[in-house]
Formats: C-alpha cells, sequence, structure tokens
C-alpha cells in the first residue's frame, strides 16, 4: 500500500496518536495525600482554590449641598440638592468634617482573601 496524498498521511498519522493515547492512557487520579500523621489522613480529591481581592478608591459620595433656585417662582435658597442613593460600600476610612460640619467623601481600601473548594 502507497501513501501518495499528504492528506492520507496526516489521516493516518492523526488516527495512530488517537489510538496510542486512549489505549496506553491510565485512569486518571485525583485522590491526593496532603498530609499524614499516624492513623490521621488528610486528602483532597478536588482542587483548593484561594483568591484575594483588593480594592482602594473613593468612599460613598455624599449628598450635594449648594444654592439653588426655583425657575418657576424665582424663589432662592440653599440647602441639600439631592440624596444620594443606591449601590457604594460602607466601608469608609479617613472620613473628616468639612468647614460646614458635613462629612467629607473619605477614602476606602481593604484586602480581602477567600479560599475554597473547587469540584472536579
Amino acid at each position: 500500500m502507497r501513501l501518495e496524498s499528504p492528506s492520507t498521511k496526516a489521516g493516518l498519522v492523526l488516527c495512530s496518536l488517537f489510538l496510542g493515547s486512549t489505549v496506553l492512557s491510565s485512569n486518571a487520579a485525583a485522590e491526593k495525600i496532603l498530609s499524614k500523621d499516624g492513623d490521621w489522613t488528610l486528602w483532597s480529591e478536588g482542587r483548593a482554590g484561594g483568591f484575594v481581592s483588593y480594592v482602594r478608591g473613593d468612599g460613598y459620595p455624599n449628598d450635594a449641598f449648594g444654592d439653588w433656585i426655583n425657575p418657576a417662582t424665582g424663589q432662592s435658597g440653599s440647602g441639600k440638592l439631592h440624596d444620594v442613593v443606591g449601590g457604594g460600600l460602607p466601608d469608609v476610612r479617613e472620613q473628616g468634617v468639612d468647614a460646614n460640619g458635613r462629612p467629607t467623601q473619605g477614602t476606602l481600601e481593604g484586602v480581602r482573601v477567600r479560599s475554597g473548594m473547587i469540584g472536579n
């Protein structure tokens, strides 16, 4: 039997690789012994995962204060313009007070380490 075309040769090589990898492969063994001490054995059947999260930025925005004018009546005044609602993180560091006695925005910074088991 003569193999003249490159596609026939490539098909034969791929078929040989596939058969070789399936016949010669062994079963997967996910159980790993992590530690042994006397009668106690610590082992795992999955993967252990660790995640580190770091956040740094501006704190939760403050309500806006300032001067206002009602265009319909021409009445003016000063005070709170609007509330900031929804979202944000409540953990604010370095929050101070401005000249008018209102809290400043502050900053936020934190690290969180999480771990867990990842199933196979």
